[in-house]
């Protein structure tokens, strides 16, 4: 009981303390890295330009998702075109469709 008292009370707080806390944890995390291995410091401009090209290789993710989507959602289509032409075709050689009525 207890246990699910703080898990509603503090779910919510921890996730946003989380949110704030976590990328600059993993900034200064990145920073220990960078010296343990003596890296140059990175000005703002390298920032910016690893922001811009992470920007831009989501929206080319997305896009590439939304593309498959589109084409999937054509090719239903055309698989139930084909598959109507298919029954057509069978309905067309079954015997009792070329049967005639011969008076």
């Amino acid at each position: 009981m207890v246990k699910q008292r703080f898990r509603v009370l503090f779910r919510r707080w921890f996730f946003t303390v989380a949110k704030v806390c976590g990328p600059i944890l993993l900034f200064e995390l990145f920073v220990l890295v960078r010296q343990h291995f003596q890296y140059v410091p990175l000005s703002i401009s390298d920032l910016l330009m690893g922001a811009l090209l992470a920007f831009l290789l989501t929206a080319l993710l997305c896009w590439l998702w939304a593309l498959g989507e589109w084409l999937w959602s054509r090719l239903r289509r055309l698989r139930g075109f084909l598959s109507g032409l298919r029954q057509c075709s069978r309905s067309y050689w079954n015997p009792d469709a070329v049967r005639t009525n011969k008076a």
